[in-house]
């Protein structure tokens, strides 16, 4: 054998000289990315072999009182429809289409915090789960959600974006599981 090679048995009394393969799954993040304008961004660096990722946000707010929204794409850009999204907030609960809503209450003086959990199941299906954590003057909320999305081709893409208004505080980050 060489440097790095291990000696294996096939049970029955043979043996060959085996290479060791790196089998550790690496996990690796984006940039933290300010959502402090505009009405979307974007991380558009996934791997293609990506099993698993992860949505992190905090002190996400907008102008407006509409809903922020996680959504995927591939090579052909994000996809803004064919999600399966349930979310409940508080005791009201809605049903969603064009992403996965992070929270579903709110106004200009909402503080989201939370993370999202996304994990493929082949076929280029994603299932999403998510909680956020609504901070506003009156109080605080929480929304969960759950659903899935079959992309177009395969995953390299997530964006937060707004329904409506402008960013105008916070950030998030993504990451991934090789």
């Amino acid at each position: 054998g060489t440097s790095g090679q291990y000696l294996q048995t096939d049970g029955s009394g043979a043996l060959s000289w085996q290479t060791v393969t790196d089998t550790n799954t690496q996990i690796n993040e984006s940039a933290v990315s300010a959502t402090t304008s505009g009405t979307e961004v974007i991380i558009d660096s996934i791997p293609s072999d990506a099993k698993r990722i992860m949505v992190t946000w905090q002190g996400l707010s907008c102008t407006s009182s509409d809903d922020h929204v996680i959504r995927i794409g591939d090579s052909g850009g994000i996809e803004s429809t064919g999600y399966i999204d349930r979310v409940r907030t508080g005791s009201s609960t809605a049903s969603y289409t064009d992403g996965w809503h992070i929270g579903t209450y709110g106004n200009s003086t909402v503080f989201r915090y939370g993370h999202a959990f996304l994990t493929t199941t082949g076929s280029n299906l994603w299932i999403c789960t998510g909680i956020s954590g609504l901070e506003y003057s009156a109080g605080v909320n929480v929304a969960d959600w759950g659903g899935h999305k079959t992309l177009s081709g395969t995953l390299d893409r997530v964006s937060i974006s707004l329904l409506s208004g402008t960013f105008d505080a916070g950030s998030f980050r993504v990451s991934w599981e090789t």
